[in-house]
């Protein structure tokens, strides 16, 4: 499921799926709307993102979220570490080098064979 939000979420999705043959489910009306997003964020295992608004709506109801943080993060996800201290229930995968997400994309999904999101990320 994608909570998405922005211009073109429709066109990256069906480009997404096209190339992939994954069907991504989208509810673009249930994102307008916070309250439904949090609905959807507490319904699902666990959510890997960006740094977007849905990392803190995720954290601050307590849902496993794991963040790809860019090399020089916003001072909200600290410079060092894969913590965040306000929301204990968030895991960070930091780039090593700046605009290099490969490696960042890697660590997760090697994380999501051993350990999935929803098994043991809760502080």
């Amino acid at each position: 499921m994608s909570l998405q939000y922005g211009p073109n979420v429709a066109i990256e999705i069906d480009h997404f799926a096209a190339e992939s043959g994954i069907a991504v489910h989208h509810w673009p009306e249930a994102i307008d709307d916070y309250d439904e997003t949090a609905a959807l964020a507490v319904a699902l295992d666990g959510i890997v993102s960006v740094c977007t608004a849905i990392v803190h709506l995720g954290g601050a109801l307590g849902r496993p979220v794991w963040v790809m943080t860019p090399r020089v993060p916003e001072w909200r996800y600290g410079a060092s570490g894969d913590r965040m201290p306000w929301y204990p229930s968030v895991r960070l995968f930091r780039q090593s080098t700046g605009g290099a997400w490969a490696p960042v994309v890697e660590a997760i999904g090697r994380e999501m064979q051993t350990a999935p999101i929803n098994r043991g990320d809760r502080a």
